[in-house]
């Protein structure tokens, strides 16, 4: 996902990392792998028929979900503090 091309005005002056939680519903299968604390995927969502998508992220985690719903519940946005290393 990209940052929108007319974002709300607090979002370019303060806001540097978008969140969106997405709802999934009328799960078929759901898979899992190589699940860590900090998590930089890409994710896809495709339709494989007429009544079920495929919704994937990977590399870490891979996860593979085919559900009947997929549906964004909430988009919010917040400032990101970097933290640097200790210089030596």
């Amino acid at each position: 996902m990209s940052f929108p091309e007319d974002p709300p005005e607090k979002w370019t002056t303060w806001v540097n990392t978008i969140q969106v939680e997405l709802a999934i519903d009328g799960i078929e299968s759901f898979s899992i792998r190589e699940w860590q604390t900090t998590m930089i995927a890409d994710l896809s969502i495709d339709r494989i028929a007429d009544d079920l998508l495929r919704f994937r992220s990977n590399p870490v985690p891979d996860c593979t979900i085919l559900a009947r719903w997929i549906r964004v519940s909430k988009i919010s946005a917040y400032r990101q503090v970097m933290q640097h290393p200790a210089a030596p």
